[in-house]
């Protein structure tokens, strides 16, 4: 009787190989993924810069006050008449140049004030930022004898401000009229690209036009730091008294810099030359690990901090007005969000959606000003390195 053989199995399929549909959803959540770590904005960071803008705001009006009289009236050192005659451009425009009587400038610090604490506490915050914009930019028209680089950064963190949803975190705005869903950690848009943009050139284009021989040989903050009026003790007088390079590290070891190419002023002290350096490779290096693609949040926040830690310095040696405190509130709206999380500053935020977006007019007219941004800072290079003929 013949024995039935068995029937060979049929071999298994394996695993399906993925569809391109799938494998494409996989690239594109990626590539979104990594737009959000580097050009995402978290609203508790936002929110902590609105803060410190309004609290500066307060403070430069306060100062202003107390030479309303020398600065923004008629019978101070710059009249609103030689201001037309030989400083005044067409295309600028200022409610503080309509009346010269310091009394009537006063009245309209106040007016600012006022703005400026709705947009400390975040009541009604898009338009208290508007406001707030406005009267900094007339304000700083009227007076621009004495505006200083931190005005200029403050007048640009406002305007990006204009774009940004400052009022999302920590605001009456966000307490009077909660919204009906829980807002998302982040906000990920072009004018969230271009405030970091901006923040980064400020100090690559800042370290480009470093042309001279003081940075290069490392007795720049030594000179700084010998003006008397921009010094402060005992900080000054600890850098500017250390032990020089040629001593620190003896002949031999200075030769040796200078045979790879390093120009050192051997009588510079070494804290000075330390200062020198660092500041000017760090801001080269800075705003390019702003973007560093790998290890985002680790990266960001070292980036964040060394700045602030920088401005501290500054605080600490120089007598520069709100510079510092200007830029580290500038910092801070670009802290990751991780690093609140980690502090203790958690906020409840929607699951189901990690970062907000805007509308495509609102980001046409953020990457317009994104081309601005690039065009003006790369016109400055130009006017520092004209052509030769």
């Amino acid at each position: 009787m013949p024995v039935p053989q068995p029937t060979p199995e049929a071999p298994s399929p394996g695993p399906a190989p993925p569809s391109p549909g799938v494998a494409a959803g996989d690239w594109r959540s990626r590539l979104k993924d990594a737009a959000i770590d580097l050009f995402g904005l978290d609203l508790r960071s936002l929110a902590i810069m609105r803060m410190g803008m309004g609290l500066i705001l307060i403070r430069d009006l306060i100062m202003r006050a107390g030479d309303v009289v020398a600065f923004h009236s008629d019978k101070g050192a710059l009249p609103r008449a030689a201001i037309l005659e030989h400083q005044y451009r067409t295309w600028a425009v200022s409610l503080h140049m309509g009346v010269g009587h310091a009394n009537l400038q006063l009245l309209l610090f106040a007016l600012a004030g006022v703005f400026a604490v709705m947009l400390t506490l975040g009541y009604r915050t898009r338009l208290a930022t508007v406001l707030s914009w406005l009267m900094l930019c007339s304000v700083q028209s009227r007076a621009s004898i004495i505006l200083q680089s931190g005005d200029v950064v403050l007048r640009l963190m406002l305007f990006w401000s204009l774009f940004l949803p400052l009022g999302a975190r920590f605001s009456l705005d966000n307490m009077l009229h909660p919204p009906k869903k829980l807002p998302a950690r982040s906000i990920t848009s072009v004018a969230t690209g271009g405030f970091i943009l901006q923040m980064g050139l400020i100090y690559l284009f800042t370290a480009l036009l470093k042309s001279g021989r003081a940075w290069i040989d490392g007795s720049a903050v030594y000179y700084a730091l010998n003006i008397d009026y921009f010094a402060k003790q005992p900080f000054c007088r600890t850098i500017v008294e250390s032990r020089s390079v040629m001593d620190l590290i003896g002949p031999d070891a200075v030769a040796g810099l200078r045979s790879l190419g390093l120009i050192i002023n051997a009588k510079t002290p070494w804290l000075a030359a330390f200062f020198t350096y660092s500041t000017f490779v760090w801001e080269y290096t800075g705003p390019v690990l702003l973007l560093v693609p790998f290890r985002r949040v680790a990266v960001r926040t070292f980036v964040v901090c060394s700045f602030i830690f920088l401005h501290l310095g500054f605080y600490a040696g120089l007598e520069i007005g709100l510079f510092p405190w200007i830029c580290i509130a500038g910092w801070l709206g670009l802290m990751p969000g991780a690093f609140w999380d980690r502090v203790g500053l958690v906020v409840a935020a929607r699951s189901d959606r990690r970062t907000w977006t805007q509308r495509w007019h609102v980001n046409a007219m953020a990457f317009f000003c994104v081309l601005m941004v690039v065009s003006w800072n790369l016109s400055t290079i130009r006017k520092q390195f004209p052509k030769s003929p």
